[in-house]
This record gives C-alpha cells, structure tokens and sequence, in this order.
C-alpha cells in the first residue's frame, strides 16, 4: 500500500527517504524487495506514515504491529508507541505476544510495561505497583528510565509532588544513554510532561508556560493534551479566559481520540475553573464516586450556598485521603464555614506533600478574612 502510493509521485521515495534521515533512498528499496522484514528505522516509519497517511497512522501501525517478531528489538519500540497512543487492544496484544517470546530482554520489557498497564487499568495499587518495579532486575537504560516514568506516575498518584521532582534527573541520565531515536523522543518528551506538572505544583508559572514552544513541536497527541492541561492551570488565579482556551484544547484532543483519563482530568479542571469563577460547570458528574467529582459537586453547591455542599464533603473519609485530596477538601470546608481553621488545615497538607501552587487556593482566601500578610507569606513557602 505504501509502496503503490510512492510509484504515483516520481521523486516522493527520495524526498521521504531524506526526512527519515537516510541519505539515499536505497533502504527503502530494500524494505520494498524484502517486505516480510521489519523496518530497524521506526521513527522512520511513523514519518514515513504520518506523510502519506496521516488520518491513517493508528489504523496502519496497528495492522503493522501485528505482523513484527516478538523476539525483535521492533517489538519494545511498538511498547512504547502502543501505550503512549492508547493502542490497548495492541498494545495488550504485545505484551501477550512478548511474555513468553523466549528472548529475556523482551520479556523484561513485557513485564515492565505490564506494571504499568495493570496500573492504568486500576488492577494494582501505586504502592503495588512500586514494589513490582522495584522487584525486577532492569539491565538497559531503557528499562531504567522507563522504571523512573512509572514511579514519577504512580508518586503523582499519591500526591507525593518532591519525590516526583526527585525521579526527574535520574531518568535524564538514563535517556541521555538511549540510541534508539523513537525512545529517545518519546521518553524524553514524558519527561517535559513531568517537568511541567512538577514546576506547576511548586509554582514555577513561568517555566510552565515555556512549554508552550515544546506542544507546538510534539507529535504525540496524548503528550499534547497534558501539557495544554498544564498550561490551563496555570492561569486559574489569573485568568478565566486562558485557563478555559489552554483546557478546551486539551479536552477537545483527548475527545479526538477517546482519551479517556485525559478526558476526565479536563472535564475536572474545566469544572473546577467554572465552579472558582462561579460559572455553571459543564460536566458536574453526579454518578461518580470519585473525589475530585464528589469535591466538584460540593463545591458547587456551596456557590449556590446549599447545605448539601457541606454534608457531601462530611461524607468524604478524610483519613483515606491524598494530602492533595485534603488540601481540596478543607479548602472547600473553609468556603462553606467561612472558617479560618479550615483554611489553615488546607495549607497544611498542601504543605505536607509539597504542594505551591494550590496551596494559593486556602492563601487568597485566608488574606480576605484579614490574616496579616507577613503571617501568609510565611505560610506560602
């Protein structure tokens, strides 16, 4: 199919050839004679692709994907491309295919990858989930950075915001130690999605909104809509307007491509940003028994000054919480309450995990009931 789209344009072989980095199209004859081969240029193959195909690309990888070698080096890239694209159905396909391939490496990978699978999918805990990493033996800077990706995720999870600022230079180093041009990319690409998350929760705005020259650049959608996330959050106490632009972009890719985790963290901040400026939310979500949508819908009422905002957030066993949960949690009892207490402990645990930026929620307001401003400065460190 490839090849019939290349016979139509005199010269298209050469030009594409010269974007894959070769510097003669003579590898790409040799693909042609031998198509029963896998090409050792994926970052290659995805240009190749993306040019003559790009509302085609999942539809063609994943046929491509079926047919690699388990045992082959082509197989851990397609891990990577899977997962990152939320290719499941072939991305689990791999992992079946490389668990028991009879090459160590690639079963390495599979295991590694299946951690981080199990863990999307809610079928181990982060805390699961880090002894299992913990457990193996990884051999290649691969492996390693990729170990560091996962544990940067699941301390996310667990709101533990100066471990996660930890990891990030010890998976630099094992990048900077992969040859493999797609890896490379794509984990350092994870890595300025960690960057901007991390500088966003210690209130480095400035450097968060850097990352807008990196989305401009990124290939990877899912990666988009994360960093258009960031960039959204970014401006919450500043302005509603660029807050809600950056958010509908990401929301409106993850819809793209049925995102699902990407989609629900937009609708959560969109909600968010609506409930603080007191717009009606567009995606209050009533059936859910997560959190974040149970702190949503109480904070909403306590707009509307309803009772109901403060017995749901009664509701919530605040012991079984993140301390980024309880930072929300006490923040939204404040609102309720006009209590000083509340706010005060809402400082407090976004301190405890090492939270700054929304630790500015509980700052603003406990500057409008009067607290002295030397007093909230200190607080703010």
């Amino acid at each position: 199919m490839i090849k019939n789209e290349i016979d139509k344009d005199t010269g298209l072989e050469t030009r594409l050839a010269l974007k894959m980095g070769y510097k003669n199209s003579s590898p790409l004859n040799k693909f042609w004679k031998h198509e029963e081969r896998e090409m050792d240029n994926f970052n290659g193959l995805l240009i190749l692709v993306r040019e003559l195909f790009p509302d085609r690309e999942f539809e063609i990888m994943e046929e491509y994907i079926r047919t690699i070698n388990p045992k082959h080096y082509t197989a851990r890239i397609c891990l990577e491309y899977t997962q990152i694209n939320k290719l499941n159905e072939s991305h689990k396909y791999l992992l079946d295919s490389m668990k028991n391939c009879k090459s160590a490496k690639n079963e390495e990978w599979a295991r590694l990858y299946q951690i981080d699978f199990d863990l999307v999918k809610g079928v181990i805990t982060p805390l699961e989930a880090n002894d299992k990493i913990n457990e193996l033996s990884l051999s290649s800077p691969e492996l390693k950075a990729f170990a560091n990706i996962c544990k940067y995720y699941l301390f996310y999870d667990l709101s533990l915001i100066d471990s996660m600022e930890r990891i990030k230079p010890v998976a630099d180093f094992n990048i900077s130690q992969i040859d493999d041009e797609y890896l490379k990319k794509s984990y350092t690409i994870r890595l300025e999605c960690m960057s901007s998350e991390i500088n966003l929760h210690k209130n480095k705005i400035s450097k968060v909104r850097d990352t807008l020259k990196i989305v401009e650049e990124c290939d990877e959608d899912y990666h988009k809509t994360l960093l258009y996330l960031n960039l959204g959050n970014s401006y919450i106490f500043e302005s509603y307007e660029n807050a809600m632009k950056y958010m509908n972009k990401s929301l409106e890719i993850a819809k793209k491509h049925n995102f699902e985790n990407r989609i629900i963290q937009a609708q959560s901040s969109i909600t968010f940003v609506q409930n603080y400026y007191g717009y009606i939310p567009h995606y209050l979500n009533e059936e859910s028994d997560r959190v974040s949508d149970i702190h949503e819908i109480a904070f909403f009422y306590i707009r509307q000054n309803n009772p109901k905002g403060m017995e749901l957030l009664n509701s919530i066993d605040v012991d079984g919480l993140t301390g980024l949960q309880k930072g929300f949690n006490f923040f939204y009892k404040g609102l309720a309450t006009n209590n000083m207490k509340h706010f005060l402990m809402s400082v407090k645990c976004f301190s405890a995990c090492g939270e700054k930026f929304y630790k500015n929620l509980p700052l603003i307001e406990l500057k409008r009931l009067g607290v002295d401003e030397d007093i909230l400065d200190a607080y703010a460190f």
